[in-house]
């Protein structure tokens, strides 16, 4: 179960991860944006992470920082406040590690 912490107040965000290996808890500094889709990104994150052969605390992990990378690329396409996550901006490359 990953519990991501993004709506608790604070200028850190901490993020949990309950396993079968055990909790492993994840923190970094809040980025200042309102952004819309971070939580279906983030599980997107994870999934693509499982899916080529990381274990869960390592796609947990990349996906955190990928969000986080996203979230500080975003861009606001109108005049509206909530800003739209860069996922190209912020795709590592080469695509494969």
């Amino acid at each position: 179960v990953l519990l991501k912490g993004g709506h608790v107040p604070g200028a850190e965000v901490f993020d949990v991860l309950v396993s079968e290996s055990g909790t492993r808890w994840f923190s970094h500094p809040r980025i200042d944006v309102e952004g819309h889709g971070t939580g279906c990104t983030l599980a997107a994150a994870v999934a693509a992470g499982v899916a080529r052969g990381a274990s869960i605390e390592i796609a947990v992990a990349d996906a955190i920082e990928f969000v986080n990378r996203a979230l500080a690329l975003s861009y606001h396409p109108g005049k509206g406040a909530i800003a739209v996550l860069d996922h190209l901006a912020a795709a590592p490359l080469p695509f494969n590690r």
